[in-house]
């Protein structure tokens, strides 16, 4: 039970990440400085790797 609790908030702030994403690129259309500044912000993002403690 605790696998599945950490995997489905694992999924739902993935589903949350990518729609976020995909709203800022159609905000941003083909603006070259807005992508560009979506990249920035996507790269200086900090890996902290997933913990099975809830």
């Amino acid at each position: 039970m605790q696998f599945l609790d950490w995997f489905v908030k694992e999924q739902l702030e993935e589903e949350k990440n990518a729609d976020d994403m995909i709203k800022k690129m159609e905000l941003f259309g083909n603006d070259s400085k807005g992508l560009y500044s979506l990249d920035s912000e996507y790269a200086a993002r900090i890996y902290s790797p997933p913990s099975l403690v809830l």
